[in-house]
């Protein structure tokens, strides 16, 4: 701390970082600035301004490794604003490219219903829809097993997990593929996406 206050006497605005311990022994992580106080061009002092920035670096600490996480997923996350028109997607990990082929440059801003891709969707799937629809809207989850289509036309089925709560957005999270799963006469248990 003495250099940092030795360029401020030197004329020099100095910013840095300070650990430091409350009366009740809990320590905070401070961010100081320290302006020198110039009269008649010379240094007569130090002015000190102080932030705890303990609870934000700790935030931004385990948002970095949530962040880790879920990019060195091998799960498929997409997620998608639901706060925005048109609820676009504003997150997709590399697993999720990975199994679909689409880049997050593909992705990034489009509506989930794009995965359907061009197949018509059988009128018992669209009951399914509706009910994935509900549960967005009312923050509650709901998992099932759906048929989505990839980049080059292949389509797979896979079991997504979609969530939303009331300040996130809506979270796709792609857990397995199913390749071998065809429809049967039960389309309302494996249906195609139709997002929201």
């Amino acid at each position: 701390m003495g250099q940092h206050f030795e360029s401020a006497m030197q004329g020099k605005i100095t910013r840095f970082e300070l650990s430091i311990y409350d009366r009740d022994g809990q320590q905070h992580l401070l961010d100081l600035i320290a302006l020198p106080i110039n009269i008649n061009n010379n240094v007569a002092g130090i002015y000190g301004i102080a932030q705890d920035v303990t609870t934000s670096r700790a935030q931004q600490t385990q948002l970095r490794t949530l962040e880790r996480s879920v990019e060195a997923s091998v799960n498929g996350v997409l997620i998608a604003d639901a706060n925005l028109p048109d609820m676009p997607i504003v997150y997709a990990n590399r697993a999720f490219s990975v199994m679909t082929g689409y880049t997050q440059e593909d992705v990034i801003g489009k509506n989930c219903r794009f995965l359907q891709g061009v197949i018509a969707i059988p009128l018992s799937s669209r009951k399914f829809v509706a009910i994935l629809k509900s549960s967005v809207m009312s923050m509650s989850h709901c998992a099932t097993i759906v048929k989505t289509v990839r980049r080059f036309g292949t389509t797979f089925m896979y079991p997504p997990y979609v969530t939303r709560r009331a300040t996130l957005p809506i979270l796709l999270a792609f857990n397995t593929i199913f390749p071998n799963i065809k429809h049967t006469k039960h389309d309302w248990l494996i249906t195609q996406v139709t997002m929201i």
